[in-house]
C-alpha cells in the first residue's frame, strides 16, 4: 500500500507599516481633495453658464401654461446646457409621434394664438384633397375650429419650395384612422412660439407637446422646452436671434420624382446657442438653389429636422 504524503505550504504575509499606511492615506486624502475641488470648479462654471432668468410673459403664460398673467416665469437663458438637455428628449419624444403617425402639417401662424380643436377627432370627407398643409387647414375650417390663419406659406422662385412666413407654427401629428369611414385623429400638436420680452430684453422660445385629455375634454400640456435669447449689443459682425425665419420649409412633390413624397424642413430653437452667434451666409447661392431660402439657419441653430408629410411613405 501507497503512502502518501501531506504536504503543508505556508505563506508568509507581511502587513503594512505604519509608514506605508501614512503615505498611502495621505495619498487617497489628496486625490479626494483634487476631485472634491474639480468637482467645485465644475458646479460653478455650469452654475455661471446655466442661468436661471425670470421673465413677465403675461397672458402667454394663462394660455400654454395655465399660470396668472402676473406670475414670474423662470427659464434659462441662453446657452444652457440643462435646457439642451430637455430639448433632446423633446426632440426624440417627437419623432417618437412622428413614426406613430400616418400624416404631418405644419401650419404657420402670424401670432401667438393656438390653433386647437374643440375634439381630438375632425371629420373628413374622402373625395375632399388632402395633399397639402393647406387642404388640412380647409379641413380644420370645415370642423369649425377658430383661430385658423391664412396659409402661411411663401412661395418661392421653385416651384416646389414654400417657406413659413413668420417663426410661429403649429405641428399636427394625426392617428391612423379606427375605420376606412372613420374621423382623422389628431395623436398630438406641437405648438412652436417666440415671445419679444421687454424686461429684461430679449426673445423667448417656447416649443410644447399638447395631448388631448378625454376626461377634462381639453388639451393639455404634455411636454415641453423652452429658453430665453438675451438681446446682445450689436456690433457689425454680431445680431440678436430674434428673427428665427424661416422656421420651416415645405417641399412639394415633382413631376421629374426629384422629391416623390412631400415633406418639410424643421428648425428648432438651440438652447447650446451663444446669443452672439453671427447670421453666416456661405457661398454664391442664387435664387435657383433651395438652400438659398433656408441657408442662414445653420448659424442659428444646430436642431434640423427633416419631417416627411406621410410618414407610413417613408
Amino acid at each position: 500500500m501507497k503512502e502518501f504524503q501531506t504536504i503543508s505550504f505556508r505563506i508568509k504575509i507581511a502587513a503594512f507599516t505604519l509608514p506605508e499606511l501614512l503615505v498611502t492615506l495621505a495619498i487617497a486624502a489628496a486625490v479626494i481633495t483634487a476631485a472634491l475641488i474639480g468637482f467645485s470648479s465644475f458646479s460653478k462654471a455650469r452654475e455661471a453658464i446655466d442661468q436661471r432668468t425670470y421673465l413677465q410673459i403675461g397672458s402667454f403664460a394663462t394660455t400654454y401654461y395655465g399660470m396668472p398673467a402676473n406670475a414670474t416665469f423662470e427659464t434659462r437663458s441662453a446657452p444652457s446646457p440643462q435646457r439642451r438637455f430637455m430639448a433632446e428628449q423633446f426632440r426624440e419624444a417627437l419623432y417618437d409621434d412622428l413614426y406613430q403617425s400616418v400624416a404631418a402639417f405644419i401650419l404657420a401662424r402670424p401670432n401667438n394664438t393656438p390653433i386647437r380643436p374643440s375634439s381630438v377627432n375632425l371629420t373628413w370627407s374622402d373625395a375632399s384633397p388632402f395633399s397639402t398643409p393647406n387642404d388640412f387647414r380647409s379641413v380644420l375650417v370645415n370642423n369649425g375650429v377658430s383661430n385658423v390663419p391664412a396659409f402661411n406659406f411663401n412661395s418661392t422662385s421653385l416651384s416646389y419650395l414654400q417657406t413659413a412666413n413668420g417663426p410661429n407654427l403649429s405641428l399636427f401629428f394625426l392617428s391612423p384612422r379606427n375605420s376606412p369611414t372613420g374621423p382623422l385623429r389628431i395623436r398630438a400638436i406641437y405648438e412652436l412660439d417666440f415671445l419679444p420680452i421687454s424686461n429684461p430684453q430679449g426673445t423667448y422660445a417656447s416649443l410644447r407637446r399638447m395631448a388631448f385629455d378625454s376626461s377634462a375634454n381639453a388639451w393639455t400640456l404634455s411636454a415641453y422646452y423652452d429658453v430665453f435669447y438675451p438681446t446682445p449689443p450689436l456690433s457689425s459682425n454680431s445680431t440678436a436671434i430674434t428673427n428665427f425665419q424661416p422656421v420651416a420649409a415645405y417641399f412639394q412633390p415633382t413631376q421629374d420624382a426629384q422629391f416623390p413624397q412631400p415633406f418639410y424642413f424643421l428648425w428648432l430653437p438651440d438652447p447650446g446657442v451663444f446669443p452672439l452667434q453671427p447670421t453666416i451666409f456661405t457661398g454664391n447661392l442664387t435664387a435657383s438653389d433651395p438652400r438659398f431660402y433656408y441657408a442662414n439657419m445653420g448659424a442659428i441653430t444646430s436642431f434640423f429636422l427633416v419631417i416627411p408629410q406621410f410618414p407610413s411613405f417613408r
